[in-house]
């Protein structure tokens, strides 16, 4: 008892030492005798984009941890009170009065700005004197470029007295977001869903002060120690058996939707419950499993109904291939043919194998064939490689190189699939990026992509009656204007990565694909790419490059490689010369990899001026 009553006094004259070091950094504060809210917390920093809808491709989701320097203004009636900013772990606090309605706005460059109201009028007189922590309170900035500011402005909450329930609360701006197996993710959800948590973990806080008030009578500037209600209800388990563990008919197939749909009901009451960021983690972690057997169950649906309607699909890229393609097509047609004649032996089976291979290989020296050499790239770009592991023996990803009025243009491109599949998709790219750039001489990245869009569309009969093929393209092209020292840069889902000074960059994509068919495209119109200008800077880096090398499962848990292990790949590379830092990247992809299969095409681009 004597230990805890100790304890209990070190911890109030701590707090009082902090609060006393507080008040410098409150510029504008009054130092009166009203009671103070004192508010501590963490801001984290993501990247997502909210706009997608149910089972269409998503932007994955980069978490960037604690976020440093995050500038807080704290103003009253638009009048400025203090500002102060987050510490390098990305630790706040702010002390504001009884009495008063306060905005509080959180703004860092390149981060969506976020605002939320302290609303102190309600708390009762008899807590005049003292001080009431808000503990543990949890905010997230996103810094996803989106192109909607209406709501830029629009505080998403407020903090406020509750009367009825003595206890400060949380009141959200927003209307809730759809529950069920057909809700959306959104920023905005999940910053209500982090200050609901903090309520909780918060909720007995004034009744705690107002028993100490009654037990040792009125003790001025009294702070309560600040307790940490654990969670009511335990993040449940996810219940969802193995996709594998199910056979492709449409009574299981409804079987399965209907365990997903109860295992999201489930899922959404936990994220409810949840109060630490533990629970937060879990709950993503379940979140991105749930969605992938989403994902599954849509891909074994369209595999039952869309057999004939891919096949169909792939006969007419035959059509619309150049020579080689044309030839390609000869070879797999007369594998088919001899294929369906002899699979009744082993033996005749062992052979078709083989010729099968032969031919796969002869179709990969002809997708070689098409490819521009490194050497020729490093004539014109001489501080710079090429790291292109295909999955396959042919693959879907595919570089383009071109010189035209005295600029270069590159492009890294990740078609549709990969194999066979993806092979053909890359020869007709590389067809149209030859009409379309040295053929037709436009060079505005732009115009370029709508182009190529249009033409994908026009080559894959995407738009005639109810052809649903999503087959298309990913892809980054730079234009660099050696003379005026700039890279003109657009992208369809794929950034690039610029490296001045060890610092990186990213330079964001727009968020449309090259072919498939969407809302815009049913509806005729136009598909427009923004081009960015990038300045070009002594021993500037840039890099290009598809998903694939990101996305490969391995290390000691099989975990992706991810975009945060990628970026510091390539800081730490960064004194090494162009041709080191292309074997520095294959090692370290060798050795995440392992014994793995590879799951995908790799291509990285590295380019040094």
């Amino acid at each position: 008892m004597i230990y805890m009553k100790l304890k209990n006094k070190l911890f109030l004259l701590g707090l009082l030492s902090l609060l006393s070091s507080f008040n410098t950094f409150c510029i504008g504060q009054e130092n009166n005798t009203s009671g103070v809210l004192l508010i501590d917390g963490l801001v984290y920093g993501y990247n997502q984009d909210s706009g997608k809808g149910f089972l269409k491709k998503e932007k994955k989701i980069l978490l960037e941890g604690t976020l440093s320097g995050v500038l807080i203004a704290v103003s009253e009636n638009d009048k400025p009170i203090y500002k102060t900013r987050t510490s390098k772990k990305g630790e706040f606090l702010l002390k504001v009065n009884f009495g008063k309605v306060y905005k509080i706005e959180f703004l860092k460059s390149g981060f969506k700005k976020i605002i939320l109201l302290v609303d102190t009028k309600d708390i009762p007189q008899d807590l005049s004197n003292y001080t009431i922590p808000f503990s543990g309170m949890e905010l997230i900035l996103n810094n996803y470029k989106q192109s909607d500011t209406s709501q830029i402005n629009i505080p998403f909450g407020k903090l406020f007295y509750n009367k009825r329930a003595k206890f400060i609360d949380f009141e959200a701006n927003q209307p809730k977001t759809k529950k069920g197996l057909f809700a959306k993710h959104e920023d905005q959800g999940t910053l209500i869903y982090l200050m609901k948590h903090s309520v909780l973990k918060n909720k007995g806080n004034i009744s705690a002060l107002q028993k100490e008030k009654s037990k040792d009578g009125d003790q001025s500037n009294y702070i309560p120690p600040i307790s940490s209600t654990p969670p009511t209800k335990t993040i449940s388990e996810l219940k969802l058996s193995s996709f594998q563990d199910i056979n492709l008919s449409e009574n299981n197939l409804k079987d399965r939707e209907s365990e997903i749909r109860k295992a999201r009901k489930e899922l959404e009451e936990a994220k409810l419950t949840m109060i630490t960021k533990g629970d937060s983690l879990l709950i993503e972690e379940r979140d991105n499993l749930l969605n992938k057997a989403i994902t599954d169950l849509e891909t074994a649906k369209k595999f039952i109904t869309l057999q004939k309607e891919e096949i169909s699909n792939q006969r007419k890229l035959l059509f619309l291939s150049t020579g080689s393609v044309i030839l390609l097509s000869i070879f797999l047609f007369i594998i088919y043919i001899q294929y369906k004649e002899n699979r009744k032996t082993g033996f005749q089976l062992k052979d078709k194998n083989k010729k099968i291979t032969d031919s796969i290989n002869y179709a990969k020296r002809i997708q070689q064939s098409i490819l521009p050499q490194e050497n020729e790239i490093q004539k014109l770009l001489p501080h710079s490689f090429v790291f292109y592991q295909p999955r396959d023996i042919v693959s879907g990803d595919f570089y383009w190189f071109s010189e035209l009025e005295d600029k270069i243009i590159i492009a890294a491109v990740d078609c549709t699939g990969h194999g066979v599949p993806g092979a053909f998709m890359s020869l007709i790219g590389n067809t149209l990026l030859n009409g379309i750039i040295n053929e037709k001489r436009i060079v505005d990245p732009s115009s370029i992509l709508s182009l190529l869009h249009s033409e994908v569309l026009k080559a894959l009969r995407q738009q005639e009656g109810d052809n649903q093929s999503q087959d298309g393209m990913e892809m980054s092209l730079c234009v660099i204007d050696n003379k005026k020292k700039i890279i003109e840069f657009a992208g369809a889902m794929t950034p690039i990565y610029v490296v001045n000074d060890n610092i990186l960059d990213v330079v964001q994509p727009d968020s449309k694909e090259i072919g498939g068919i969407n809302s815009v495209v049913r509806k005729n119109k136009k598909i427009e790419f923004t081009t960015t200008q990038i300045p070009i800077q002594k021993n500037m880096c840039v890099y290009m490059f598809t998903d694939g090398y990101m996305d490969q499962f391995g290390g000691k848990e099989n975990k992706k490689f991810n975009t945060l292990n990628f970026k510091s790949l390539l800081l730490n590379i960064q004194e090494m010369d162009m041709n080191k830092q292309k074997q520095a990247i294959e090692l370290a992809m060798k050795d995440w990899k392992g014994n793995y299969r590879q799951i995908d095409d790799m291509l990285v681009i590295g380019i040094k001026f």
